[in-house]
C-alpha cells in the first residue's frame, strides 16, 4: 500500500499555538471559548480558512459539535516559513471581509507579535498593538491578555 507523507506544523508552531492558547484562556470571560485550529468557521467552508487559535462567543457553539454558528470574536495565526504568504496577506482580507473584528499573527522567524482590530469604515485591519522578541505588550481586547513573543515560541 502506498502512503504519502503529510507536512504538518513544526514543533515551534505547535508550542506557539499552545502558548497562545494558554494566554488566552487564562483571563478568558465564560462567554467565550478558545480553542485550537483546526476550525471550520462561518461563512468559510472547510479548508479555506483554518486559523490556528480561534475564540467564539460560546452561546454560538452548537450542542451537537458542529462549527460555530458565527463568526468568531478572535482568530490568531502563527506564521512561519510555509504559510507566509497566506496568514500575512490573504487571510487577513478573508477575515475582514467576513466581519472579524480581531485578527493576530505571531511570526517564528521574525519574534513579531501584532494584534490588529477591524476597522469597520474601511472594512479593513488597522494594527493596534505589536511587540518583538523579549517585548511584553498587555490589552484587553477581546480577552484580556499579556504577549511577551520570545515566550510564545518556547515550550513551557
Amino acid at each position: 500500500m502506498d502512503s504519502a507523507f503529510v507536512h504538518g506544523p513544526s514543533l515551534l508552531h505547535q508550542y506557539a499555538v499552545r502558548n497562545l492558547m494558554v494566554a488566552l484562556m487564562k483571563h478568558c470571560p465564560r462567554s467565550l471559548e478558545v480553542l485550537p485550529g483546526p476550525v471550520v468557521l462561518p461563512p468559510f467552508r472547510a479548508s479555506v480558512a483554518q486559523p490556528d487559535v480561534v475564540v467564539v462567543k460560546r452561546a454560538s457553539l452548537p450542542e451537537n459539535g458542529g462549527p460555530p454558528a458565527t463568526p468568531p470574536v478572535l482568530v490568531a495565526e502563527v506564521i512561519d516559513e510555509d504559510s507566509r504568504a497566506w496568514d500575512r496577506q490573504f487571510k487577513p482580507l478573508l477575515y475582514a471581509k467576513n466581519g472579524i473584528e480581531h485578527f493576530w499573527h505571531f511570526d517564528l522567524e521574525s519574534l513579531e507579535f501584532v494584534a490588529y482590530r477591524m476597522n469597520r469604515k474601511a472594512a479593513k485591519y488597522k494594527k493596534v498593538v505589536t511587540a518583538q522578541d523579549n517585548e511584553r505588550v498587555g490589552f484587553d481586547a477581546p480577552v484580556l491578555v499579556e504577549i511577551c513573543p520570545a515566550r510564545l515560541r518556547f515550550k513551557a
